[in-house]
């Protein structure tokens, strides 16, 4: 869903990794207009699949993560860089 060229700017510098992100079951796409669609997350009917977007650092420990209404606009592995 990330671009290649785009900048994802973030309270936290870091990567992103993905927990339960099941296309169907944990988050639906929305169209916004003809060429851009989201990624929304939402309440899963299996409470053992809770959606998780996560902020890590280098060493991989998570410094901020997002679950349940979270508009997903980058990929897993992606790079983020933080607000100045």
């Amino acid at each position: 869903m990330g671009s290649i060229n785009a900048v994802i700017l973030s309270e936290f510098k870091g990567k992103i990794e993905f927990e339960n992100i099941i296309e169907g079951l944990t988050f639906r796409e929305e169209v916004m207009s003809k060429q851009d669609r989201e990624k929304v997350t939402m309440n899963p009917a299996d409470k053992k699949k809770i959606p998780m977007i996560k902020v890590v650092d280098s060493k991989g420990a998570e410094m901020r993560s997002y679950t349940v209404g979270s508009h997903i606009t980058v990929d897993s592995y992606e790079t983020i860089r933080k607000i100045l």
